[in-house]
């Protein structure tokens, strides 16, 4: 397991821990895992940086 930030504490044995699911913040992942596309809040089906730095003289 891989922690996003470090424990503020030491952590010993003993200590209770609770997880939970994080959010990658894409459409797939909201529609799919969670079912939950309804809320997503993003715009999935607008092109990216990469596209529209393409030339379009390919």
């Amino acid at each position: 397991m891989t922690l996003y930030l470090e424990m503020p504490f030491p952590v010993a044995e003993g200590d209770a821990v609770s997880f939970f699911p994080g959010c990658d913040k894409r459409y797939a992942t909201c529609r799919d895992v969670y079912s939950n596309y309804l809320n997503f809040r993003g715009f999935p089906h607008i092109p990216g940086t990469d596209a529209l730095l393409e030339s379009g003289n390919d």
